[in-house]
């Protein structure tokens, strides 16, 4: 009995334009089986079966090649695809915003600053420890002040005081640019800058300055108790207190990053603001 030469090459098509060489191996056998079998006269048939014509054969040929390949096709489907719909992943939650007071562990957002720049969102992650500051900023529950203190804010500056000691003086404009606000606070006479390093947070490029606060003044005497390098600012958390600035511009807004230490401010409270600093994102509407 001899197999259809024409479904034999219809699957083999099939078969070579899928690639599939080991499911022709297996058919290729299972045909020869099939062409050479002997076909033997029963002598004796305990029970009567329907005769199969050679149609029927083809047909059930047909049948079982169509078997094989739907599932060699399946095993050979990447580990875990089951062909259906793909999943899409859960949307991260969205972190609480920073509340006053002392703060568990974890992510948080800030909106610190005023219309039309309160579309800027600061996400940051504290360790325990930390406490939120008036929605602006964040400092250890160990306190910001001097000799150990630090601290984080967050800031928009028009400009700065021609006498930080000096409540009464008025601001002095400091433009709109990121090189602006570091010509004003490097033209101050009234405490030590740094020279301007380039510096870029979360994909937003600006500048970096330090600050360092005078050690020979008793801030107390100054007038509003305090020595205020800008309007709205913090004040000077001591003698010998540093304040590092990144100020950056951020789809055309002037943000300002304050990082302040102390003197004795220990390495591993440096480095845990650090940390805080490293994890800062930016989240502004493109202009």
């Amino acid at each position: 009995m001899r197999s259809d030469p024409g479904l034999e090459r219809v699957v083999r098509s099939w078969l070579q334009e899928e690639g599939h060489e080991d499911a022709d191996r297996v058919l290729f056998t299972v045909l020869n089986q099939v062409d050479t079998t002997p076909q033997r006269r029963a002598g004796w048939l305990a029970r009567r079966f329907p005769i199969l014509n050679s149609t029927n054969l083809r047909y059930g040929i047909g049948a079982a090649a169509v078997i094989l390949i739907a599932l060699l096709g399946f095993n050979l489907l990447p580990p875990g695809d089951t062909g259906g719909p793909a999943v899409s992943p859960s949307p991260s939650p969205t972190p609480p915003a920073l509340p006053d007071g002392t703060l568990e562990a974890g992510t948080y957002v800030l909106h610190p600053f005023v219309p039309p720049h309160d579309v800027i969102s600061i996400t940051a992650t504290v360790p325990e420890g930390w406490e939120g500051f008036d929605g602006i900023g964040l400092l250890p529950v160990t306190g910001a002040a001097g000799p150990g203190g630090m601290g984080i804010g967050f800031n928009m500056v028009s400009g700065v005081y021609s006498d930080p000691c000096r409540g009464d003086a008025p601001a002095r404009p400091a433009g709109s640019s990121v090189d602006d606000l570091v010509r004003a606070f490097r033209s101050q006479i009234a405490y030590e800058s740094t020279d301007p390093v380039d510096v870029e947070v979360d994909g937003y490029s600006g500048r970096q300055v330090s600050l360092l606060m005078p050690s020979d003044v008793d801030f107390s005497s100054c007038d509003n108790g305090g020595f205020f390098v800008w309007e709205g600012s913090i004040y000077a958390q001591g003698p010998g207190n540093r304040w590092d600035l990144t100020i950056l511009d951020v789809e055309g807004s002037r943000v300002v990053i304050l990082a302040q230490t102390n003197p004795e401010t220990s390495a591993e409270d440096r480095a845990e603001l650090q940390g805080i600093l490293d994890s800062i994102q930016i989240d502004a509407p493109p202009r």
